[in-house]
């Protein structure tokens, strides 16, 4: 048997009405499209939140840095304020890892809901 390739999601993403027409013409249910388009654009959210959490989370190990540095510069350890500093960062970070591993989770299962249902819509069907 002959392997289908599923349709590329940037058709469904450009020409929805094109698939949704091509299922009707199958006798297929055209909403398929719409639901593939949902999972998609949450999807791509997961995908942005989840590079927006590695972005913070690259700014606050630098802030960490950057407070280390200037004590050490003094031949000291961090004071008090600094520790302070120090713990709550590391607390915003830990936070960040906690949701940035949900999203990932989240943004994989999202990806596999979708290429799962957009598997099941066919190739275009010419309308003759």
């Amino acid at each position: 048997p002959l392997n289908t390739m599923p349709l590329d999601i940037q058709l469904l993403r450009d020409n929805a009405k094109l698939v949704e027409e091509s299922q009707v013409r199958r006798y297929k249910d055209p909403k398929i499209v719409q639901k593939v388009l949902e999972l998609d654009e949450q999807w791509r959210t997961a995908i942005s939140q989840c590079d927006q959490i590695r972005k913070e989370s690259r700014t606050i190990s630098k802030s960490i840095g950057e407070i280390m540095k200037n004590a050490r510069k003094e031949k000291r350890k961090p004071n008090e304020q600094e520790q302070a500093q120090i713990n709550q960062i590391k607390a915003t970070k830990s936070s960040n890892d906690e949701r940035q591993q949900e999203l990932e989770k989240r943004e994989k299962e999202l990806l596999e809901a979708r290429n799962k249902l957009l598997n099941t819509i066919g190739n275009i069907v010419d309308d003759q």
